[in-house]
């Protein structure tokens, strides 16, 4: 029996929410016994828990109370479930910092990052490396990650890298004839998908796009994502008088994803730090490999594990903006070299399905 906490779910676009999802459903193909320990969202009334493979518990109230109740009920199931084998996988250090552990054989705490505070306070990092204890495993979503919460663990042997996993894509012929004749007349074409929020980079995109436009005079640039900066990117794009070479597309979920990846040249995610906040890995580099696309990062947090320079795609300082501009012309310029890198991001990103995946988080549970 696998118990798995978290805090959001169903998961939102990228993050960890959608890794730990994901790993729940994986593990359930598998032939494994889940349950699952959530916050309570409005999935709880939208059907979403009953089309999940495994059981959902939800637990509400205000967030300190929350935790400590879906804590003891995590305890309580431990105690129905013994003597059989258990196992307790938690989303971050946060929602492991309250679980009575006595009963779990194994415990694995995830860790993405993002959770783990540059400068934290001395009452901060004491919960942290006491949560950190607990687990029998910390489970880095990248060596970047390991690297930041090293100094939080006494025992560095705890400390595990699995890249994260990624889901069989869904494809709907319908939809994707729809995106080709929306893409009519456009090319090449540049895509990001991911939160409209500054750190992620869509900005410097949209500065370099007169210069890309001179050369390329029918490119397109798609955004796809929602979030507080659209105003910005929309303001600029305007600046710039580029609106009939910019696409915001929304949120886009499967088979529309897909879709929009196949029928791009280049991904382009040229992440930057913004404050404590940095891309751990990039699952979505790692899904526009699938459908054979390069991407363009940066090299700021774990994306360089996610795109291999010069072999999956191209990484670049990200204060280089001159770099940056390089870095897109070399593979609109050579399509040739564009498409041996979108070969060879494709090989790599099948390793990170997840029924791949799901067999190193098993070698760790079960030892």
């Amino acid at each position: 029996m696998i118990l798995i906490s978290t805090q959001c779910f169903p998961p939102v676009l990228g993050g960890i929410e959608t890794l730990v999802h994901s790993l729940g459903v994986a593990l359930a193909a598998a032939g494994e016994d889940v349950r699952v320990f959530a916050d309570y969202n409005s999935a709880a009334d939208s059907g979403f828990d009953q089309r999940q493979p495994f059981p959902v518990y939800r637990y509400s109230g205000l967030k300190p109370l929350r935790r400590r109740k879906k804590a003891r009920g995590i305890f309580q199931s431990s105690m129905e479930l013994k003597p059989g084998p258990l196992c307790l996988i938690t989303d971050s250090w946060k929602s492991l910092e309250h679980v009575d552990t006595r009963n779990f054989p194994v415990v694995l705490c995830l860790s993405h990052g993002t959770e783990i505070p540059l400068q934290p306070s001395p009452l901060k990092a004491g919960r942290i490396r006491k949560a950190f204890i607990k687990a029998t495993y910390i489970v880095a979503n990248s060596n970047y990650t390991a690297n930041r919460i090293s100094p939080y663990v006494s025992k560095p042997d705890k400390i595990r890298v699995i890249l994260p996993g990624i889901s069989a894509p869904s494809e709907d012929q319908k939809t994707e004839l729809a995106i080709r004749q929306k893409l009519s007349g456009h090319n090449p074409v540049l895509i990001t998908i991911a939160r409209l929020e500054q750190r992620k980079g869509q900005l410097s995109v949209i500065n370099l796009l007169p210069a890309l436009v001179e050369k390329f005079p029918t490119l397109l640039y798609v955004i796809a994502g929602e979030g507080s900066f659209r105003g910005v990117l929309e303001q600029v794009v305007e600046n710039h008088r580029m609106r009939s070479h910019v696409l915001f597309t929304g949120r886009l979920e499967d088979p529309y994803k897909t879709a929009w990846l196949k029928n791009s040249t280049v991904f382009v995610m040229p992440g930057i730090l913004i404050g404590q906040d940095v891309e751990g890995f990039g699952l979505a580099y790692i899904e526009a490999a699938l459908q054979g696309v390069p991407s363009i990062a940066c090299n700021v947090g774990g994306a360089p594990e996610a795109v291999l320079h010069r072999q999956t795609g191209l990484v670049c300082n990200p204060e280089d903006k001159e770099k940056l501009a390089l870095n897109i012309l070399a593979l609109l310029d050579n399509r040739a070299y564009c498409n041996q890198l979108g070969m060879n991001a494709r090989a790599r990103a099948s390793s990170f399905l997840w029924q791949n995946k799901c067999a190193e988080y098993l070698k760790l549970l079960r030892g």
